[in-house]
């Protein structure tokens, strides 16, 4: 099978719902709703943080909305569809926290669609140098 055979086809609307509901998990709104981020986080949810840490869904349910958001910046959204209901999304950002700090990482997410709902099955965050968002 040629490599262009094997690619799954995106399709654009797809493609722009993802990346909304990924941006979504930056708002204050739903980082400070266990009721938002549970529809946003399959059960099976595992995310690596940036600093590689491991949380898994029911650790993200009891932290996020004890937590002061942080600003979130982020660009360069590139999807994958790995299958038929799943989508990788990478992307790159910046995480301010209110003491000044920042956090320049490069970002994926794997999100699947289940019974017509989009989840995150998984997220990690890998330090990198700093950069300038784009845009």
């Amino acid at each position: 099978m040629s490599k262009a055979a094997s690619q799954f086809h995106l399709t654009e609307a797809t493609t722009k719902t993802i990346v909304a509901l990924e941006e979504s998990l930056f708002s204050s709104k739903v980082r400070l709703s266990a009721q938002l981020i549970n529809s946003l986080l399959a059960d099976e949810f595992k995310e690596i943080t940036s600093t590689g840490r491991i949380y898994f869904k029911d650790e993200a349910l009891s932290r996020l909305p004890t937590e002061t958001p942080p600003e979130i910046q982020a660009d360069n959204f590139v999807a994958t569809r790995l299958d038929k209901n799943t989508y990788l999304l990478n992307y790159r950002s910046i995480l301010k926290r209110n003491e000044g700090s920042q956090i320049y990482s490069l970002r994926s997410s794997i999100w699947q669609e289940k019974d017509g709902q989009w989840q995150m099955t998984f997220h990690q965050g890998t330090p990198c140098p700093a950069f300038d968002i784009q845009g």
